[in-house]
């Protein structure tokens, strides 16, 4: 098959090895191990470095000088890892390989086929294994290396699997070959002889039946040769007879020739040509590369121009998409603290966690994890998220932190609750939604927002007509007293201490960030996926409101700092779907 693919044609292998014996396992495992474990360098490195990775060791070598690039790398295989722990195995690998373009990187290798078979083949397998035994990260690894081992006896789906065999030569044995028939059949190994014979034999004397001397190597040798003969001759018969058309094979001149067609025929120097059988001597080899008649026939290659039209205004929209494109508001009001005030003020405790996306996306994962009902587990959560972002010293702070969000005192206006007595039933985190939207413009939005007068700049949104859906997630969504709320987190860094984060202050975070559209969103998303999860539901008795708690700003004692309240009236949610729809 090699020698076949150094002159580019195309070739399958017919084969019972084991697939969990391949190099692409081996590789498969690697990178199983790093998504599992995504803190621990050595796993990390060893999976980039896998040909379906496709990092090099320059490349390696860049990251020791380049913190950010690395940074950016460990941060994707923690998104693999969560994908997984959230949506399952086949989920996580089938965005891997898309994000790391895993599929155009080993079909570029010589053997890229087969590869791919094999990694396709791979994570059927496992997907079956998770599926059936009920498998977590660490349960599906073990049984991957038990296979690689051989500790568990294979079965047939564990032969390696055939790559497409459109237009290409099959290689097989004989003896798979039984049964099946080819247009042209090349038999290179006919006159290939055994050099020991086998040991055993069968003795006509004891109605010949299967036989062992051990008192005699040597014992009923003409016996064993006759019967290695008669093997060698239905191998040739199996193998000339496979073709439908035609069926070519090497014969080698020898003075001494035991081979099944000498035997049959004579040497191969006596046999006589006739319209039925050609006699030839063997051409030279070349380094001539094979080309099908399609790339002889064709000429320069050039692509058919594209005269369709595509509807650019369709796809997947966000909150992050809308306001993506916002220009810079003229008439910001400025720093809320007075910058002498701010600048001599000294930052410590959670003010001064590191501030950015990642420290935000950090906060994100720990609070999606924690019980706020029961904090036993919350001091081992924070220090594996930390140690994941690189983040030291702040191990206790944030634990202090997630304190006080389990007990700081919330309020919807009618009801005061904490956190840390809502079970854990009655909680989602990351609640994904989808719904559908029709046209939505900005003119749209103002319309409903007129409603209640929010103080919105909707002019400062630059997108562009939007049609498909409006995908998202709510950080937590919960039920108390039979009213449901969502929450959802802010890291923003507002000033050096609580004082930074009283209510106005927020409300013009809020206004700024556009937060009040995330939350009209994110509404309207609750509203609906509760009109169809909910018997008998009511927006007026039901719908409690949402709370956006910046987290360097919250203080129990001070119950109204930190945390922004919202509940919007039935008629601007039921205005803002109808219009998403229109």
């Amino acid at each position: 098959q090699a020698a076949l693919r150094d002159r580019r044609v195309p070739s399958v292998l017919y084969s019972s090895a084991n697939i969990f014996k391949t190099h692409e396992a081996a590789e498969l495992r690697d990178v199983l191990a790093a998504v599992a474990q995504p803190g621990y360098e050595k796993f990390l490195r060893a999976a980039l470095c896998t040909d379906a990775l496709g990092m090099t060791g320059n490349d390696l070598d860049r990251f020791t000088r380049d913190d950010r690039a690395w940074e950016t790398e460990t941060l994707r295989f923690q998104e693999h890892h969560q994908r997984w722990r959230n949506w399952g195995f086949i989920q996580m690998l089938r965005h891997l390989a898309v994000v790391h373009e895993v599929r155009q990187r080993l079909l570029g290798f010589p053997d890229g086929e087969r590869r791919l078979t094999n990694l396709l083949h791979l994570a059927e397998l496992l997907h079956g294994a998770c599926v059936e035994h009920q498998l977590g990260m660490n349960g599906l690894l073990k049984w991957l290396g038990q296979r690689m081992e051989g500790t568990f006896a294979g079965c047939e789906e564990h032969e390696l699997r055939l790559e497409s065999d459109e237009k290409a030569v099959r290689i097989i044995t004989v003896h798979k070959s039984k049964g099946l028939e080819f247009e042209v059949a090349f038999c290179p190994f006919v006159t290939w002889k055994q050099r020991e014979l086998q040991k055993t034999f069968h003795d006509p004397a004891a109605g010949n039946r299967l036989t062992r001397d051990l008192s005699d190597r040597n014992a009923q040798k003409e016996q064993r040769e006759k019967e290695a003969r008669a093997e060698r001759l239905r191998h040739f018969y199996v193998a000339v007879t496979r073709a439908k058309h035609r069926c070519a094979m090497i014969w080698p001149m020898k003075t001494k020739d035991e081979s099944a067609p000498a035997y049959l025929l004579g040497s191969s120097a006596t046999v006589e040509p006739s319209d039925a059988i050609a006699v030839a001597p063997l051409r030279e080899t070349t380094a001539q590369k094979w080309k099908s008649p399609d790339e002889q026939a064709a000429g320069a290659l050039a692509a058919r121009p594209f005269r369709g039209t595509i509807d650019r205004t369709w796809g997947i929209a966000s909150f992050t998409r809308l306001v993506s494109g916002r220009e810079t508001d003229p008439l910001g009001e400025g720093p809320l603290l007075d910058p002498a005030v701010e600048e001599m003020a000294e930052v410590k405790g959670i003010h001064a966690f590191r501030r950015g996306a990642q420290a935000g996306t950090c906060l994100h994962e720990i609070l999606e994890r924690v019980d706020f009902a029961d904090l036993t587990a919350t001091p081992e959560i924070v220090e594996r998220r930390l140690r994941a972002y690189s983040i030291e010293g702040f191990d206790e702070i944030v634990t202090e932190n997630i304190r006080h969000l389990a007990t700081l005192p919330l309020s919807d206006g009618r009801d005061r609750f904490r956190l840390g007595e809502v079970p854990n039933e009655a909680r989602k985190a990351e609640l994904e939604f989808s719904f559908p939207i029709n046209s939505l413009t900005t003119a749209k939005l103002a319309e409903a927002f007129a409603l209640e007068q929010l103080p919105l700049r909707l002019e400062r949104l630059q997108f562009q007509l939007v049609n498909g859906f409006m995908n998202g997630f709510i950080d937590l969504t919960f039920e108390h007293g039979g009213r449901f709320y969502f929450a959802d987190w802010k890291s923003n860094w507002l000033g050096p201490n609580t004082r930074a984060y009283r209510p106005e202050a927020l409300a013009a975070e809020m206004q700024h960030h556009f937060y009040s559209l995330q939350l009209c969103l994110y509404s309207v998303a609750l509203h609906r996926y509760l009109r169809v999860r909910k018997p008998g539901y009511d927006f007026e008795q039901h719908f409690g409101g949402a709370f956006y708690i910046f987290l360097r700003g919250l203080d129990p004692a001070q119950p109204e700092k930190g945390v922004y309240f919202k509940r919007f009236s039935g008629a601007l949610i039921e205005k803002l779907s109808a219009i998403f729809e229109s």
